[in-house]
């Protein structure tokens, strides 16, 4: 009887670890599309952050778009009174095609039910 606890305790806990959130749509504004198509799998909760799983189809270097670095940066936003604010920005070596999860906020409400924007563009020279 201890045992069917102590894995019902377990399946309860990794429930609350990793659920999938019902949050508005995710926007992907890609600005290094001629080099890199990138499209978001699913949206998350993990420990309080909220994530965003994307898989990257690289056709070429990012070098080849224009970028200054061989880095891609990201920021996932929301609008607030009309103008947006960045929650979490981070940068991507992207070498190859790939699937990679990202960051999009630090607490699940600071997104609440408003549409997320994940930018994604050139990062800055080193």
């Amino acid at each position: 009887m201890q045992h069917r606890q102590y894995r019902f305790s377990a399946i309860v806990l990794f429930a609350c670890i990793v659920l999938p959130i019902h949050a508005a749509p995710l926007h992907i504004q890609n600005d290094v599309s001629a080099c890199a198509a990138i499209q978001a799998r699913a949206v998350s909760t993990q420990a309080d952050l909220v994530l965003a799983d994307i898989a990257i189809d690289s056709h070429k270097p990012v070098g080849d778009c224009g970028c200054l670095s061989a880095l891609i940066q990201y920021h996932s936003e929301v609008s607030v009174g009309g103008s947006p604010q960045v929650l979490q920005s981070g940068l991507l070596a992207v070498k190859h095609s790939e699937e990679k999860r990202l960051v999009l906020a630090t607490e699940p409400g600071l997104i609440a039910d408003s549409p997320v924007s994940l930018r994604f563009s050139c990062a800055p020279p080193l």
